[in-house]
């Protein structure tokens, strides 16, 4: 797909995966740079969504970037763990997210966009003792699923990429890893998946051009697309 005429708003996009995509898509764009909008998403979505469509004339694409992740434990946890896992995970990105397709809603609309949510692995897959991350993960897949019936009258369509590991980001910190465990993490990684390697930039681009098509895929919308480097 050529982004070429398009619009596309990412969110999240001051470090790892967000920046990434931004810099590669204002590339693609014809643009130098991406515009660069400083807000709290859970309070100024609306600005956000405005300041873009002043500035641009339209939007094509939203692109959902607002993965938080935490520790997780399981059944052993305290409730409270549980509790502060949905608080973080469920209510805080779901909340932005509501917020920013909400008000985008209009604007695609208009014309007939895409809506691509970044999301984690952990909402279709397990690892021992980290349920209560990967419980509160579950829910925003549902979000896809749901987001995605309610805007298909509207000719928006609305998918998920799951788990597009692309390299170390700051969001790593949030485990209690410095960058050279987070490093060997990700090459302990490839030794687990079948392809032998993990994800690069270039194929969250790949997914987000491939679920943002309003030409060729416009029939995809409430898809959970992994590109963890897995073999369902």
């Amino acid at each position: 797909m050529s982004f070429i005429g398009k619009v596309v708003l990412i969110t999240d996009a001051s470090y790892g995966i967000g920046a990434d995509t931004a810099f590669h898509l204002a590339k693609n764009l014809g643009a130098s740079v991406p515009l660069t909008i400083v807000a709290d998403v859970s309070n100024e979505a609306e600005r956000i969504i405005n300041e873009t469509v002043e500035h641009f004339g339209q939007l094509n694409v939203l692109v959902n970037n607002t993965e938080i992740m935490m520790k997780g434990s399981g059944l052993q946890a305290p409730v409270s763990d549980f509790e502060r896992s949905f608080d973080v995970n469920v209510r805080s990105v779901i909340t932005r997210s509501v917020l920013l397709t909400k008000f985008s809603i209009p604007h695609l609309e208009k014309t007939k966009g895409n809506i691509v949510n970044i999301t984690t692995i952990a909402s279709l897959r397990t690892t021992p003792n980290i349920m209560t991350y990967y419980i509160s993960k579950a829910a925003l897949e549902q979000f896809t699923k749901c987001s995605a019936m309610d805007l298909s009258s509207k000719g928006i369509t609305l998918n998920s990429i799951i788990n597009p590991i692309t390299r170390c980001t700051p969001v790593y910190e949030t485990f209690g890893l410095n960058t050279e465990q987070a490093e060997k993490m990700l090459e302990e990684y490839k030794k687990r998946y079948p392809v032998g390697t993990v994800g690069d930039v270039y194929d969250t681009l790949a997914a987000i051009s491939y679920l943002a098509d309003d030409k060729s895929y416009s029939l995809l919308s409430g898809v959970l697309l992994p590109i963890d480097s897995t073999i369902a």
